[in-house]
């Protein structure tokens, strides 16, 4: 492997783990970004020098959150992964479905709180409206990363 191909790799283990994630799903994206066709789980795992156990569940949670896709290719029963088509968006999509699902939660508790709790009832009103606030900003910020990604496309086929 290009030596700055895997610090990028060591990189992304490190920065996905600075946002809560394993390290080892920052190290597979990482080398889905730089992968040039599909890969299976024996070779994410050789690559990486980590048991399949781990890439095979770590790919499981690429999936959940938009970054990765299961393929398969013809007259092969593996499964291949490589970077989801359209990750930023599906990105975008799978963080608005959790800020969704915090929203409602925070609703249906702020709802169930006895009014006499007045500062645990402000607490929870606050954690609703932060919430509240960053999905609707993610709609925004969803039609500006698809005018920008149309317009970068577009910039790259005149290119060619």
């Amino acid at each position: 492997m290009n030596p700055s191909v895997e610090r990028f790799i060591e990189r992304m283990g490190l920065e996905a783990e600075a946002d809560g994630l394993p390290r080892i799903a920052g190290r597979i994206l990482g080398f889905l970004i730089t992968a040039q066709a599909p890969s299976p789980l024996d070779e994410l795992a050789d690559c990486l020098r980590v048991s399949r156990a781990s890439v095979s569940t770590n790919c499981r949670l690429l999936e959940q959150i938009g970054a990765a896709d299961r393929v398969s290719l013809p007259g092969d029963r593996k499964d291949y992964y490589q970077l989801a088509s359209g990750f930023p968006q599906r990105f975008i999509e799978v963080t608005q479905t959790r800020l969704d699902q915090k929203v409602t939660l925070a609703r249906e508790a702020l709802r169930d709180l006895p009014i006499e709790e007045a500062d645990a009832r402000e607490r929870m009103a606050r954690w609703l409206e932060f919430h509240a606030f960053i999905r609707d900003e993610l709609d925004g910020i969803a039609e500006r990363w698809q005018a920008r990604s149309l317009a970068s496309d577009s910039t790259t086929a005149d290119a060619r």
